[in-house]
């Protein structure tokens, strides 16, 4: 490992609870704490991680809306790549030596924050290329170059091969094929390894209640909803969100559901561990499950309501991926539900596959992994502050989007939100 890293900076301040912030913190501990590197967390002084006591040996630096924080030191910054355009709009650099790293942590990181946001995520990555090129020139120019640069100088990586795919199809040639997986700890035990009650079937759907992860949770209740079985259907929904009010419980007459609320900590494993048989989920979420050795089934996102009847097992996972768009989850997935559930309440098969997940998770996705993947990274990244600004002022700016067309299409897509 290298010597030169004096510092490494983590900037994501939230107040929400989420797996990116647990992400980000628990790979800071982990540097802090078993690298031995100073390492510091940018985040709101009411904010999740700094009011978490699990992050309390963290050095903060305070973050507050609407004023820049200062960064005077030389150093390693680390963030999404949501923040490659506008990372000056946060922090006020004050040492041209400090180096950017982005990292891409979900696959419209950088498409949600682009000025046609709200109307792109409507797409698949081939139309939002096509209406992007056509539509939206400057901006879409602006972040490509960009993107374009940024790989030059070693400076940008994707989670996994979705997120990777996505991002190439939209901006060909510009994004770096070598991935940087998210990461997860390692838990104090494990979850029961016999099925939790052998005249029920135990689901859980664990990740916060968002748009794209909400028309997941659908699609999970609408299979179990058909699956037939002489046993009691109980779905466990853990988390909580703006589009809790889509799931309509009274839809689901033959299921129990359990809305449990945001659980995090000791208190999420422990649920898990003693309440769940099957976990279903997608990003950092599916990692918690895996790390108890629960059998956990990725599941694909999307922004609009789906149908899928198929699925796999964590362990079966290709290039990091903890779940897809739901044209690629199709050409992966290989089980119907009734599959999954016979394999693990009729076979009794929960420990075996519970192992699998708990191994692949191990050997891909621990903290010790990561960390030491990242460091290794940083050492090719030579995206400095000051060759930044160069780029940027290469580039040009984003400019607020006049197209005709552009704007007839967002007239649409808002016409077609409210129905």
């Amino acid at each position: 490992m290298s010597t030169d890293y004096k510092n490494i900076i983590f900037f994501y301040p939230s107040r929400v609870v989420g797996g990116a912030e647990f992400l980000f913190a628990r790979l800071a501990k982990y540097m802090k704490e078993y690298l031995n590197l100073s390492v510091f967390y940018i985040d709101y002084r009411d904010g999740f991680i700094r009011n978490n006591p699990e992050f309390s040996s963290l050095n903060f630096i305070d973050y507050s809306d609407g004023k820049k924080t200062d960064i005077n030191f030389c150093a390693d910054l680390i963030t999404p790549i949501s923040n490659i355009y506008r990372i000056k709009e946060f922090i006020n650099f004050n040492n041209s030596e400090i180096k950017l790293f982005f990292w891409g942590i979900h696959p419209l990181n950088v498409v949600h924050v682009m000025p046609e946001a709200k109307t792109l995520e409507n797409f698949d990555a081939h139309l939002t290329k096509f209406i992007m090129k056509n539509f939206c020139r400057n901006n879409y120019n602006c972040f490509y170059n960009l993107l374009l640069e940024c790989k030059k100088l070693k400076s940008t990586y994707f989670m996994n091969h979705s997120t990777y795919i996505y991002n190439e199809i939209i901006f060909p040639g510009a994004i770096e094929k070598e991935y940087l997986p998210i990461a997860s700890c390692d838990k104090k035990y494990f979850a029961n390894e016999n099925i939790i009650n052998n005249d029920e079937i135990n689901v859980c759907i664990l990740g916060r209640l968002c748009q794209e992860k909400t028309n997941a949770l659908l699609m999970v209740l609408d299979n179990m909803n058909l699956l037939k079985t002489n046993k009691k259907k109980k779905v466990h929904i853990i988390g909580d969100g703006e589009c809790k009010n889509l799931i309509k419980p009274q839809k689901y007459k033959d299921i129990e559901i359990i809305f449990a609320g945001t659980l995090v900590a000791d208190e999420l494993d422990s649920y898990l561990a003693n309440n769940v048989d099957i976990l279903f989920s997608m990003g950092t979420s599916v990692l918690e499950g895996s790390a108890l050795k629960l059998p956990v089934i990725p599941i694909p996102y999307s922004y609009k309501r789906f149908y899928n009847n198929k699925f796999y097992f964590f362990y079966k996972s290709n290039n990091y991926d903890l779940g897809a768009t739901v044209d690629e989850y199709s050409n992966i997935a290989d089980l119907s539900i009734d599959e999954v559930i016979d394999i693990i309440y009729y076979q009794n098969q929960k420990r075996i596959i519970g192992e699998k997940c708990f191994d692949f998770f191990n050997n891909n996705f621990s903290l010790k992994f990561v960390s030491n993947l990242i460091i290794k990274l940083l050492d090719k990244n030579q995206l400095t502050l000051s060759e930044y600004n160069n780029i940027l002022q290469r580039i040009g700016k984003i400019k607020k989007n006049k197209n005709i067309v552009y704007k007839i299409l967002k007239l649409g897509c808002l016409i077609n939100e409210k129905k």
